[in-house]
Parts: structure tokens; C-alpha cells; sequence
């Protein structure tokens, strides 16, 4: 499924409603499988039920026939619920992804995104406390939802994508470091009192 900035935008502002909603309707098709809805039909007989008996020139079908039937419907029904059941694992499956690859993101991307889409915060507000010009500022929350739809496509997991980040880092780091600094240690102080 192609992931567009809106999709990105409305699961960072409702991912946890929308994950609700999720479970709330997947509870709710659990409770019809183990309801037995179907057995309902036979026990309390409907008019429709009444109906199809006196039907084809007033002769009686015979129960089996009917119980057939609602077997039939059950198994159908049944079917359709763990189609639809699938359907919502895989909703919920899609803005767990989402999630997961928007944390694993690095700041500014990180923060931009979660001021501007998460807290909501007001665009200028956000630009501001970031001390960017517009242009700069727009530039990194468009490179924030390149990022974060490559990573969604991407077959690692989220904590294998923040493990690269920080090996990537580390190496970066390893390379910019002059041979004969000590900018890597921390002087220890001991104090006696």
C-alpha cells in the first residue's frame, strides 16, 4: 500500500483512537463467533424461518433442511468475520509501523514531526522554536516524511533501522576523530567530603 504524507500524518495524530477503534471492532466480531448468533435463528424461529416451511405448495421442508441452511449462513457469517478480523489486524499492523519507524527517526526529523503531527503544535510556532528560516525548516520535515515512508518500506525492523543509525553514527564519529585527542574521554573527579 503506498504511504502518503497525509496517511503518515492522520496515524501520528490518531494512532492511539485509531488503534482503539481497532480492538473495539475486533471484540465485537469475537463476541458474534462465540455468541452463536446462528443457533439463535433455530431455537427462537423468525417469520422467515416459518415462511420457507409452509413454502412449495404448503409442504413441510424438513428440519434438516433448515438447520442446513442455518448451518450454511453460520459458516459464511464465520468466514466474513475472520476476512474482516484479518482486514483490521493488518489496519492496526500498518500504524504500528508507522510508529515504530517515526521513533526510530533522528532528531530534528524526530522532534519536528512529533511537535508538529503528534502534539499538534501550530506550524509557525514549531518553525520558530527551531530557530530555522521557513525554507530550511520545510526542507527537513519534507526529508523527515521521505525518511520515515523509506523506512516503512524497508524489510528491517525498527529497532534494526535505529541499530543502523547508531553503527552509522559511531563510525562517523570514529572518522572525524583526530589521532591524539582525548575529546572521546571524560575526566573522572573524585572528591573526598
Amino acid at each position: 500500500m503506498q504511504l502518503t504524507d497525509e496517511k503518515i500524518k492522520d496515524i501520528l495524530r490518531n494512532r492511539e483512537d485509531k488503534i482503539q477503534s481497532i480492538h473495539m471492532r475486533m471484540n465485537l466480531l469475537y463476541e458474534e463467533t462465540t455468541d452463536d448468533a446462528m443457533l439463535k435463528d433455530v431455537a427462537l424461529p423468525s417469520s422467515k424461518v416459518y415462511g420457507s416451511i409452509s413454502a412449495s405448495n404448503g409442504s413441510n421442508r424438513d428440519l434438516a433442511d433448515i438447520l442446513e441452511s442455518v448451518e450454511k449462513r453460520k459458516l459464511n457469517r464465520n468466514k466474513e468475520i475472520r476476512e474482516m478480523m484479518w482486514k483490521l489486524s493488518e489496519q492496526e499492523n500498518e500504524i504500528n509501523r508507522v510508529w515504530n519507524c517515526f521513533v526510530a527517526l533522528e532528531d530534528p526529523y524526530f522532534t519536528i514531526l512529533l511537535s508538529l503531527y503528534v502534539k499538534g503544535e501550530k506550524y509557525e510556532i514549531v518553525e520558530k522554536n527551531f530557530g530555522m528560516s521557513h525554507k530550511s525548516f520545510e526542507k527537513y520535515r519534507s526529508e523527515a516524511m521521505a525518511l520515515l515512508r523509506k523506512y516503512y518500506e524497508s524489510d528491517d525492523t525498527a529497532a534494526d533501522l535505529i541499530r543502523k543509525k547508531q553503527r552509522n553514527h559511531a563510525k562517523s564519529r570514529r572518522a572525524n576523530h583526530k589521532p591524539g585527542t582525548d575529546d572521546e574521554y571524560e575526566q573522572l573527579h573524585l572528591s573526598f567530603e
